[in-house]
């Protein structure tokens, strides 16, 4: 297993990617440590084949849900990625607690995005967190005809929808 400093794995571009996280329903054992995600379909195969005959099983949701769920989870003391490497990843908790704050940001805008959260809550949420702008903002000098674009990844949803997330 690798140990890679999490700067390394620009999680924060990903965000919105889907993965597969593995939890059981059962009790936490204090020695169970860890959350495991897999980024391919061929870990998600060899995983399952590993983790479902001990109760575990996996739900799809978006890297940055996971990733919330190991930083708020006391019981979760390391990340294992799976899939982006031929061997899998571990990435400490405390190293994931600079993104504290971003994850939290994202989880709050994707469920008030997907209608799970009011946007009036959403709002109070994030009406003090700051938002910063890289590049000039938009109202800058905007001239009658003039364009606005932006970089963007393709990206498919759960149920099948393309979409673009910003970059």
């Amino acid at each position: 297993m690798l140990e890679i400093p999490v700067e390394s794995l620009n999680l924060f571009e990903q965000l919105d990617r889907n993965v597969v996280a593995f939890y059981r329903n059962e009790e936490i054992y204090q020695t169970e440590s860890l959350n495991i995600i897999s980024i391919t379909q061929e870990h998600y195969d060899m995983k399952y084949k590993e983790l479902q005959p001990l109760g575990y099983q996996a739900v799809q949701i978006p890297l940055g849900m996971a990733l919330d769920n190991v930083i708020q989870q006391a019981y979760f003391q390391n990340l294992i990625i799976g899939g982006l490497l031929p061997d899998e990843i571990k990435v400490n908790k405390e190293d994931l607690m600079p993104l504290k704050d971003i994850v939290d940001s994202f989880c709050i805008m994707y469920a008030a995005a997907n209608n799970r959260l009011e946007h009036s809550k959403a709002y109070e949420f994030m009406k003090d967190k700051t938002v910063f702008f890289i590049g000039k903002l938009l109202t800058d000098d905007l001239k009658n005809g003039d364009e606005i674009s932006y970089m963007g990844i393709e990206r498919e949803s759960a149920d099948g929808t393309s979409y673009k997330a910003v970059q």
